[in-house]
């Protein structure tokens, strides 16, 4: 696995999480990555790595019911 540095501006007062929530999030959106390595890659389940995408209103194709 590859590390990523970047440098943020402090102005935009978001963490270490919240990035890389946010590029993970980006990165499942635009077809990089699958629901299941979104959700490994931000130590959580399955579930919770769609719920989330749904608060931000990206939509997937996934089946209703899904085993953790």
């Amino acid at each position: 696995m590859k590390t990523l540095t970047i440098s943020i501006p402090d102005s935009l007062k978001i963490d270490h999480k919240e990035a890389t929530l946010y590029l993970v999030e980006k990165l499942y959106e635009v077809g990089k990555i699958s629901i299941d390595q979104g959700a490994e890659l931000l130590g959580m389940t399955r579930k919770s790595f769609m719920d989330l995408l749904s608060s931000y209103g990206v939509s997937f194709d996934y089946p209703v019911s899904y085993p953790d």
